[in-house]
């Protein structure tokens, strides 16, 4: 990992709970904080700013 991609992930990860909760209510922020992750785990597995390929 590195240190920016980790920034730049909790505060896209904290705009979105917020918004979330303000949405559909604070029970939900969390569920929907962990289904993000889940779905970035899937699709991004090198995190948001990795590279592909093989060193």
């Amino acid at each position: 990992g590195s240190v920016p991609g980790a920034l730049a992930g909790g505060m896209v990860l904290g705009v979105i709970e917020s918004f979330a909760g303000h949405w559909l209510g604070p029970q939900h922020a969390i569920t929907v904080g962990f289904v993000l992750m889940l779905i970035l785990l899937v699709t991004r597995p090198s995190g948001l700013l990795g590279k592909k390929g093989y060193e």
